[in-house]
């Protein structure tokens, strides 16, 4: 089943929501969370939530004129990404 969305900024995503039971993916959140060198692992953990295509959609929306793509920007909207999934009531175990 896929959970679909919208950013405030207009960034469409799915997720599948088997993506937020799965043990790697858990686990890769639970290390981001942890924080340190482990914070690193969040690229992992984007890349297994929306995949290489969505990624590289993000990225481009977050692009800026100079071409690079800021990292605030991704953040923020993985932030909202991940706010709006746990607000969901489909994600609900």
């Amino acid at each position: 089943m896929l959970i679909t969305g919208i950013t405030s900024t207009g960034f469409e995503y799915e997720v599948d929501k088997e993506v937020l039971t799965d043990f790697e993916f858990l686990e890769l959140l639970a290390d981001v969370q942890a924080g340190g060198q482990n914070g690193m692992k969040v690229f992992a953990m984007i890349r297994k939530a929306l995949g290489e295509e969505q990624k590289a959609r993000l990225c481009d929306h977050c692009r800026a004129e100079s071409g690079r793509v800021p990292l605030d920007s991704v953040t923020n909207e993985i932030t909202e990404i991940f706010s709006a999934l746990g607000e969901n009531p489909e994600t609900k175990n």
